[in-house]
């Protein structure tokens, strides 16, 4: 198994879009809610990858300057949400929801 970057990137955003679906939304289902979990997560996800807390306002300043950015292009996020909106949902879920996600991650890394 090859260690390249690209490789280890690639494993954790599929690990992330793959078991994201077994993660309850607690919100309401409305059709007015505008972002998916799934960009919210991956949003959050983004932020520590960069180390960046400024990360995601660039991004949306990229989007709208260039017609897409790095948050699109890298991690398949199709709307991006504000900092405060990903810390509310993300404050709604429960630490052990991510567990399958860190254990998956945890294997490939050991192999």
């Amino acid at each position: 198994m090859s260690y390249k970057q690209t490789n280890i990137f690639d494993f954790l955003i599929d690990t992330f879009t793959s078991k994201i679906d077994n993660i309850k939304d607690t919100r309401r289902q409305r059709d007015d809610i505008k972002y998916s979990l799934k960009d919210i997560i991956l949003s959050a996800f983004s932020i520590f990858y960069f180390q960046s807390k400024s990360w995601l306002s660039f991004q949306t300043k990229m989007a709208t300057s260039r017609g897409s950015s790095n948050a699109q292009t890298m991690f398949g996020i199709d709307n991006i949400p504000s900092d405060n909106h990903i810390r509310n949902i993300l404050d709604k879920i429960k630490p052990e929801a991510f567990k399958v996600i860190y254990d998956k991650v945890i294997e490939y890394l050991e192999k």
